[in-house]
């Protein structure tokens, strides 16, 4: 009994002997990754899209090298971790801002309109400016994720037209226009617009998908 004590009690002293420890020795991997992480963020376009995040970032990493420089390692571990933290948001948010701007002229091109999505786009900018990462990235998934949304129902909507006029046509396809039509169904019914539409539209232009006499559109 007396032993299981005496351990029990050594495990604190062990411990804090561990933390003093890590006090004395350098941050060497958490600095490698706070370093990799902004770089990261770098390439993935944080200096346009996010550049108060990284701004941020950049500036816990100079503040961890200059602790490192006057041997203080606790203050540049900490600073070192909040480094990659921020950096690591920073790229997040550029991606999210990338892709929702990319879904949104994908979009506008397709003649959908998302007013919606550029309004949640651009407040998503406005928080990106203002140094809110997190509050940026929600807005920019929002709008992204809005804009897909109406896309793919554009697309499902135009498969399900060229759809119920091939259907008339099934018996004189050959086998292998048979087999794209199931696909393209299967691709409808499985909610996905843009791959059902350009299945469809392709047989409805291939010989044995159009009708007799008819000639193919652009």
């Amino acid at each position: 009994m007396r032993r299981a004590r005496v351990a029990w009690l050594a495990v604190p002293t062990l411990a804090l002997g561990l933390l003093g420890a890590c006090s004395h020795v350098p941050p060497i991997q958490e600095m490698s990754d706070a370093r990799q992480a902004v770089q990261a963020a770098r390439e993935a376009g944080a200096g346009s899209y996010a550049r108060s995040a990284l701004d941020q970032a950049e500036g816990r990493l100079v503040k961890a090298e200059r602790a490192i420089k006057s041997y203080d390692y606790p203050e540049a571990r900490t600073e070192a971790l909040a480094a990659r933290e921020g950096a690591t948001a920073a790229r997040r948010l550029a991606l999210s801002l990338r892709a929702a701007q990319a879904s949104l002229e994908g979009a506008d091109g397709a003649g959908v309109p998302v007013p919606q999505a550029w309004a949640d786009l651009e407040e998503a900018r406005r928080a990106a400016a203002a140094g809110r990462p997190a509050e940026a990235t929600e807005l920019a998934e929002r709008s992204r994720a809005s804009a897909e949304a109406a896309l793919n129902q554009h697309y499902l909507e135009g498969a399900r037209d060229l759809l119920a006029g091939l259907e008339k046509r099934v018996s004189a396809m050959s086998a292998e226009d048979r087999e794209r039509y199931s696909a393209a169904r299967a691709a409808f019914y499985g909610n996905d617009g843009r791959r059902a539409y350009e299945s469809a539209r392709a047989l409805s232009l291939s010989p044995s998908g159009r009708p007799r006499g008819a000639r193919a559109g652009r």
